[in-house]
C-alpha cells in the first residue's frame, strides 16, 4: 500500500466520522480553508531544515510531527509538541496525473494561554504542506514546503473566528 493510498483511506474514513455539523462545532477546519494556504499567516520563523527531516517517508502526519518537533526544539519547556493537541487533520489534494499530489496536515492546538502562554490567544492552527515525490528507487516520500499558522484570539471583544493575524 502506498502513501497516497493509506492516507486517502485515512482521510475517507475520517471524513465518515466527522459530519460537517460536528466540523463547526470543533475547533476542525474544512478541506477548502485548509487548501488554501492565503487563509494562513506565513512563519517567518521556519528554519532550513536537514534533508532527514524534510523528506520523510512516513505517512503526513508523522511528517509533519516530525518538521514541528524539529522547529520548536530549543524551544521553553511549556511549549511540548503534543501537550495540548486537540485536532489534527489530513488532506490529500490530488492533481493532474504529470504533477505530484499535495498533502496538507493542520494541527489545532488549545488551550494555549493558560499555562503562561499567550493570553490573547485562546488557540493555534499549524498548516504544514507537503508534496509527494519519488525517489532515485521509485520509493514514494512526502517533501516539506511550507509551514503557515493560525491564531483564534481570546480577549473580550473577538469573536472566535480564526485570522492569520496575530491577536492584539
Amino acid at each position: 500500500m502506498t502513501i497516497k493510498s493509506m492516507a486517502t483511506t485515512f482521510i475517507l474514513l475520517g471524513s465518515f466520522v466527522m459530519s460537517q455539523q460536528a466540523l463547526a462545532q470543533s475547533n476542525g477546519i474544512s478541506r477548502q480553508q485548509a487548501a488554501n494556504p492565503n487563509n494562513f499567516s506565513a512563519n517567518t520563523n521556519t528554519k532550513e531544515l536537514p534533508k532527514s527531516i524534510s523528506h520523510c517517508s512516513g505517512t503526513l502526519l508523522s511528517c509533519a510531527v516530525r518538521v514541528l518537533s524539529d522547529e520548536w526544539s530549543g524551544m521553553d519547556s511549556d511549549v511540548q509538541l503534543g501537550k495540548y493537541i486537540s485536532m489534527a487533520q489530513v488532506f490529500i489534494y490530488p492533481q493532474a496525473q504529470s504533477k505530484p499530489d499535495i498533502g496538507v496536515v493542520v494541527i489545532t492546538e488549545e488551550p494555549y494561554g493558560e499555562e503562561g502562554g499567550d493570553d490573547s490567544v485562546s488557540a493555534t492552527r499549524y498548516r504544514l504542506a507537503f508534496v509527494e515525490q519519488t525517489n532515485r528507487q521509485g520509493n514514494p516520500y512526502w517533501k516539506f514546503i511550507s509551514h503557515r499558522q493560525q491564531w483564534q484570539c481570546a480577549r473580550p471583544g473577538s469573536d472566535g473566528s480564526w485570522s492569520k493575524r496575530l491577536c492584539p
